[in-house]
């Protein structure tokens, strides 16, 4: 049946609002502060952030991380430095 069908799912770094299903998350927030610090920190001050689409919880866990290491560094945030797009090539 449908729930043995469940069974075999695990969700990776989105949540569906499956319940019962277990779910492996990563720390996107973290991601995207820690590569927005490194870059900042080898002299960078003009940082883009291409994420994935705009509705996805790890795309904005992302973004969030970003802004946040733009405002813990002091520089402005500047939407022109930002797309959003699909998680392919």
């Amino acid at each position: 049946g449908h729930l043995a069908d469940l069974a075999r799912v695990v969700l990776i770094d989105e949540d569906a609002g499956i319940q019962g299903v277990p779910k492996v998350f990563v720390e996107n927030q973290r991601g995207g502060l820690l590569a927005t610090e490194y870059l900042i920190s080898r002299g960078h001050t003009r940082v883009a952030h291409i994420g994935g689409p705009a509705g996805v919880f790890s795309a904005r866990e992302r973004a969030e991380g970003y802004r946040s290491a733009l405002a813990a560094r002091g520089l402005e945030f500047r939407p022109e430095l930002v797309q959003s797009g699909l998680y392919t090539e």
